[in-house]
């Protein structure tokens, strides 16, 4: 969930290390109040130059401690604009989910932010159950043992969502409005996760739509569009 255009945090070192960052409502469509809230940042566990010398420093991070900076990112970002709703949406690289450090990292992090698990949905890509399906399995069972909610990114690709034992794991999918009306295969996996009781977030749905995307299985929006 890469954001497209984001707002400047006060009270930064220099506008070239500005850490950019947001958070978006997650709306409810029943009661139309906020359910979450999805934080968003301008840093990218890959991103950076891919050639020469500065490649060989890429991948030295480890994506366990990168997430673990990006869960105190988001607890402080909403402590500081004293915002409540919970959860807290928190992308998360492919890496983190089979890292075997990573629930003690962000463990860690959410009780330096004097927070806890239950707070944070941590949102993995569909390709991050692509490569060794038992081993992020794994992953994710070791994350909800400790208390974290876990999310599936859908809106590039949903073929992951057809795996019911994954559908047991997490607590929210993220699809494409745009998409779910013409494919036909994510039609069916939406239907299938919401009667499995997990909750659809519909990206750029349409305020008109609401009774359709609810009847689609669709149970939150961000980023509505207005009807005019």
């Amino acid at each position: 969930m890469q954001a497209r255009s984001l707002v400047s945090r006060p009270a930064v070192s220099s506008p070239s290390t500005r850490l950019l960052e947001r958070v978006r409502p997650v709306i409810d469509l029943r009661s139309l109040t906020a359910s979450g809230m999805l934080y968003e940042n301008s840093r990218s566990f890959d991103g950076g130059l891919r050639f020469g010398p500065a490649q060989m420093t890429l991948n030295a991070q480890s994506p366990a401690d990168w997430l673990a900076r990006q869960i105190e990112h988001a607890l402080n970002h909403v402590h500081v604009e004293e915002i409540t709703d919970r959860p807290v949406h928190v992308d998360a690289p492919c890496g983190a989910l089979c890292h075997p450090e990573t629930p003690s990292a962000c463990v860690q992090a959410v009780a330096s932010a004097k927070a806890c698990p239950q707070e944070v949905c941590l949102e993995f890509e569909n390709a991050s159950f692509s490569a060794d399906l038992t081993a992020a399995l794994a992953g994710a069972r070791a994350l909800r043992r400790v208390g974290f909610r876990l999310g599936l990114d859908a809106r590039q690709s949903s073929c992951a969502l057809a795996n019911p034992a994954l559908r047991l794991l997490i607590d929210v999918v993220h699809v494409d409005a745009a998409e779910l009306g013409f494919d036909l295969r994510l039609a069916r996996r939406v239907t299938a996760a919401h009667d499995d009781g997990i909750q659809i977030v519909a990206h750029g749905a349409a305020w008109r739509d609401h009774e359709t995307l609810l009847k689609a299985g669709v149970d939150q929006i961000v980023s509505a569009r207005a009807d005019a």
